[in-house]
């Protein structure tokens, strides 16, 4: 009985420590604004650009000025994400402004949540994002 008691508590502490936060990230962001030290650009973004992250299949979607990117999403736990694989559409050329928006969000590893906004960070970089 012991052993039964022991292995329910470790199951429900395994399942605890692999629960992911996408359930909190779910949805849409619009990207206030972007600092970068090492992508050699500082933008004040005007709100037309969109992250959209998919609890249920890990996943983004970003609209840039023209074109719109997606991938996948690793992480997302304990304040620790990443976005990987982007795949985006070639339709015309978007802004500087876009494009350093994509690459920042490529060098993201943590967020914080405070209020309705999402901080996203990493290597010399930080975008603010609001709730929609």
């Amino acid at each position: 009985m012991k052993c039964v008691v022991i292995l329910s508590f470790l199951s429900i502490f395994t399942l605890l420590g692999c629960s992911s936060d996408f359930d909190e990230l779910a949805g849409n962001w619009v990207a206030e604004s972007l600092s970068s030290g090492n992508l050699d650009c500082e933008e004040q973004l005007d709100g037309s650009y969109i992250l959209d992250i998919e609890a249920r299949s890990e996943t983004f979607g970003i609209s840039l000025d023209i074109n719109t990117c997606s991938g996948s999403i690793k992480g997302a736990r304990r304040g620790n994400i990443e976005f990987k694989d982007p795949a985006c559409t070639e339709a015309c050329c978007d802004s500087e402004g876009a494009l350093c928006l994509l690459d920042a969000l490529l060098k993201v590893d943590s967020y914080n949540l405070q209020g309705d906004e999402l901080i996203l960070s990493g290597n010399s970089v930080e975008i603010v994002f609001k709730a929609q």
